[in-house]
């Protein structure tokens, strides 16, 4: 049986055995939502999300805090809360899990609206008030999201803005994969009707329930604003990717039939899908710093060809690793020494898969090119066999190296502090400025260059060490995106450049 602390009186007095509230108690509370917190051993972290609480421009609110038999001080520094300020409760329980944790705070919720915060993870001040004032302008509302900000180790913040799609179909987009954090503001009467949280479920259990709302035919409305943080950890369930894969392999199984993909539309295939989760589970490993293979040890799961959505995998292994590794996007170039390495086994593991002779090789060009674009350093980064060099135009265009194992050279372009566009180079040795710029001035004079498949385009891939040509023969390179903007003033750039030292 739960026990609940009121906050009346000393903390040895406060505590009394309760049986939990009726089902329907929604005037016994003029709270407009009720906040979740499930918290195991979380002393040191507890205070920081209630202070988030108290700091809320929207102040009709209550705090469940669910002590899920945490062996630290949580319960006492929970009680200090519940002394300090009447709207946060908490109720006592044997460790039984997270999921267990936020049922129990769900049966005690009393506003009509949950919203679901883990005890190490806080809020903007608007937070509440932004997601309480958009479920409310919408009478079939079943959840809220908003964007959410991961805080890595350091304390450095990286947003991740959850898709507005999901708003437009959230059966179709939550059908495949999780698309949002636990985060979310929902509708107390729809989740205590489709049951709360399965608590057969370590990992993914936010993303069923998410289904089941979405499924039930309530309306989603999406909040753009990152208003919720997010705290990157080591330990945590979500950082656990063999076990993230086998329950996403159980909800998978709870999906309803669909109808047949389109012949040309790849990301409805649900085969295709689950091949993206299970990459993202095994870059998480590798992130981690554990086998990626690890993940799929008792499964008979076959890779599909992820050639067929080549840019789609990439991103999913890119976000997985560096979420793995509690590494910013903008820092996942310095730690590639460590992090590419680990991706070597999946790499081979989807070329074996395919069948297709030098998928591994495309993989890894393409993922070196996609940590390189984010590299955000005034000096060159060598990122694998990709050498990462800022390039701004609008002063002398510098000499680039050849470091050993380098064989492609990717300039991200700026004009002053306005960013430009990003330009892939092959790179068979030293580059001189003055034929950088030569390469530069007939780039945006053209707009662009004949596209060639990208391993092509290495000279690592087909050719030896020592070939050595002019690289202002060498075509290849792909249209940049955007650059036609700025394609004058950079012109005239380029060609001060020109003049620079040699």
């Amino acid at each position: 049986m739960a026990r609940i602390v009121t906050g009346a009186g000393a903390a040895g007095e406060a505590a009394v055995d309760t049986l939990s509230p009726p089902a329907e108690a929604p005037d016994a509370d003029p709270s407009r939502v009720s906040v979740i917190i499930p918290a195991y051993n979380a002393a040191t972290t507890l205070d920081e999300t209630l202070e988030s609480l108290v700091a809320q421009t929207l102040c009709d609110w209550e705090a469940v805090v669910i002590d899920d038999g945490s062996t630290d001080s949580t319960g006492e520094v929970a009680v200090r809360w519940t002394e300090r300020d009447p709207r946060v409760r908490l109720v006592r329980q044997a460790n039984g899990g997270v999921s267990a944790a936020r049922n129990t705070g769900i049966e005690h919720a009393r506003a009509p609206w949950l919203f679901f915060l883990d005890a190490d993870d806080w809020l903007h001040p608007d937070a509440l008030q932004y997601l309480v004032t958009a479920a409310e302008a919408r009478p079939d509302a079943g959840l809220a999201y908003p964007s959410v900000t991961r805080v890595a180790p350091d304390g450095v913040c990286d947003p991740f803005h959850c898709p507005e799609k999901l708003a437009a179909d959230p059966p179709a987009m939550l059908r495949h994969q999780n698309q949002i954090a636990i985060h979310v503001l929902a509708s107390r009467r729809l989740v205590r009707e489709l049951g709360g949280f399965d608590t057969r479920l370590k990992t993914s259990e936010d993303w069923d329930l998410q289904r089941k709302i979405a499924f039930s035919g309530a309306a989603f409305v999406r909040v753009p604003e990152a208003i919720s943080y997010y705290r990157m950890r080591a330990g945590s369930a979500s950082m656990n990717g063999v076990q993230m894969l086998r329950d996403a392999l159980a909800v998978l199984e709870r999906n309803p039939p669909a109808a047949p993909a389109d012949a040309g539309d790849v990301w409805e295939d649900d085969a295709f899908r689950l091949t993206l989760y299970a990459i993202w589970c095994a870059a998480l490993e590798a992130g981690v710093g554990r086998d990626p293979l690890g993940v799929f040890e008792g499964l008979d799961l076959r890779l599909i060809d992820v050639y067929v959505h080549l840019e789609g995998a990439i991103e999913c292994m890119f976000d997985a690793v560096r979420t793995g590794g509690r590494v910013p996007k903008t820092q996942v170039a310095r730690e590639w020494g460590k992090l590419g390495p680990a991706l070597e086994p999946l790499f081979q593991r989807l070329q074996d898969d395919a069948g297709r002779l030098g998928l591994a090789q495309i993989l890894r060009y393409a993922l070196e090119e996609r940590v390189a674009r984010e590299h955000d350093d005034r000096e060159p980064l060598q990122v694998g066999s990709t050498l990462s060099v800022p390039i701004d135009l609008l002063n002398p265009l510098p000499d680039i190296p050849h470091p050993p194992g380098v064989d492609a050279v990717q300039l991200r372009m700026s004009s002053g502090s306005a960013p430009v566009g990003l330009l892939r180079l092959p790179l068979f040795g030293p580059m001189p400025a003055r034929d950088l710029a030569d390469i530069l001035i007939r780039f945006f004079h053209r707009g662009y260059y004949f596209q060639i498949n990208r391993t092509l385009s290495r000279p690592g891939f087909w050719a030896s060490a020592a070939m050595r040509v002019p690289l202002a023969a060498v075509g290849g390179l792909p249209t940049p995106g955007g650059l036609k903007r700025r394609m004058g003033d950079a012109l005239k750039a380029a060609g001060r450049a020109a003049s620079g030292p040699a």
